[in-house]
């Protein structure tokens, strides 16, 4: 007979770390915003950046995603004293990952526009601030703390917020803002997560380091390389538009954070699922971390469903809100009329992967992802070259529903064999 689990134990910690994902996601586009009532060089610098946000993101959601399920496995199993010594291999592997990026932005110097490269140089170096607090905040997720997790990301998202606009727009530093932000919001989320996970008995344990190199290569890896294939074809989707002009290299920026926003909810609810199933399976329940994935699929298509008709509605309504140039307001309405409704079809197909990540099976949606945007990119490349933009566009949407068709019922394969089969 199968055991299930009642609908709130799925969807309680479901939403709570599916706003939390969504208050984190939403600080870039709160900054475009803040950003678009800069100067429109300005804007155009963030939008040239927007490639590299990917690899530093990547650098953060890999070793965080990696502290999450070490977390959750560790306290599923008994083990709570190993937290602090997990926290400690962790960090000290995202101060050295920052090291080589600050050294591989030096080597970007004759190639690069002097702005661009300071703004990249900058926010190399801010990386250990993020890493710390995603770790933190990572930790407390896999413990089954998402209350507390999520006033700390609502409290990141503001104090970030609230530095671009007193530093960037109230004392007029523009860009310069970026990383003085991120070194506070993250020293912050760091230092406050640090507190709630003593005084709940997660850093009692040694700070000798634990071995990470196994989970980082089945987890982090693969979750920092899903974010790192964006990279690329941010970084070619710019190439391709730019004989378009600074309007269409913004649109597709602004795409991509918006991107990012709406498809947050499905990295948090997939996260949230595995970090259930994972400390489900690590006490030999089965059953139960059958049942949540099935819930939480459910749960995840139905919000899904719901999300892609508003951006069918009212998508194109968020171009106003990030630049005030009639122009490039334009170019993001266009982008988003086509390519917005589309992201409910992804949605599903991101939250069933990222439990698969989450199970230990973190190549293959990285290789799924691979193929995905490999063909999207050169059908795209290739119709684009006729002078229309929507061709693009439309490629872009027309490949995440047929992923969804594809990627969804292989998804649900993999994840019963993995539970049902350990």
């Amino acid at each position: 007979m199968v055991t299930t689990i009642p609908v709130d134990p799925v969807a309680k910690p479901g939403l709570v770390l599916t706003a939390q994902v969504v208050l984190l996601s939403s600080s870039p586009l709160l900054t475009i915003a803040l950003i678009g009532r800069m100067p429109v060089d300005a804007m155009h610098v963030r939008g040239l950046y927007q490639p590299v946000t990917f690899v530093l993101f990547a650098v953060v959601i890999g070793l965080g995603t990696t502290a999450q399920v070490a977390t959750a496995r560790a306290v599923g199993s008994g083990e709570r004293q190993q937290v602090r010594g997990i926290l400690t291999s962790l960090l000290r592997t995202g101060v050295l990952v920052s090291l080589g990026l600050t050294v591989a932005c030096l080597c970007l110097v004759p190639f690069v526009d002097h702005r661009l490269l300071a703004l990249i140089g900058a926010m190399t170096m801010t990386v250990p601030f993020s890493v710390a607090g995603e770790l933190t905040s990572g930790a407390l997720l896999g413990a089954g703390f998402t209350g507390v997790s999520t006033a700390v990301a609502a409290a990141h998202v503001v104090l970030h917020g609230a530095v671009v606009a007193v530093v960037g727009l109230g004392l007029g530093a523009g860009l310069v803002s970026l990383p003085i932000a991120a070194v506070v919001a993250g020293g912050m989320e760091f230092l406050a997560g640090a507190l709630l996970l003593r005084r709940r008995g997660l850093l009692a344990g040694s700070a000798v380091s634990v071995s990470m190199r196994p989970l980082l290569l089945q987890v982090g890896l693969p979750s920092a390389g899903t974010l790192l294939v964006l990279f690329g074809v941010t970084l070619v989707l710019v190439v391709i538009v730019t004989p378009f002009g600074p309007a269409a290299i913004t649109a597709v920026a602004v795409g991509a954070v918006v991107e990012e926003l709406v498809l947050a909810p499905a990295f948090g609810f997939g996260i949230m699922m595995g970090s259930l199933m994972n400390r489900a399976l690590a006490a030999g329940e089965r059953e139960r971390a059958w049942s949540v994935f099935r819930r939480g699929t459910a749960l995840a298509a139905a919000a899904y469903a719901v999300l892609a008709l508003a951006m069918l509605l009212v998508g194109q309504w968020l171009a106003p809100l990030v630049t005030s140039d009639p122009a490039t307001s334009a170019a993001v309405e266009h982008c988003l009329g086509i390519v917005g409704p589309s992201l409910g079809a992804a949605g599903i197909t991101v939250t069933m992967l990222t439990v698969v990540q989450q199970l230990g099976f973190g190549a293959l949606p990285l290789l799924l992802n691979v193929l995905h945007y490999v063909t999207v990119l050169s059908v795209g490349a290739a119709l684009i070259a006729h002078g229309s933009l929507a061709a693009l566009y439309w490629t872009i949407s027309l490949a995440a529903v047929v992923s969804a068709a594809a990627g969804v019922p292989l998804a649900w394969w993999i994840t019963r064999r993995a539970v049902f089969r350990r």
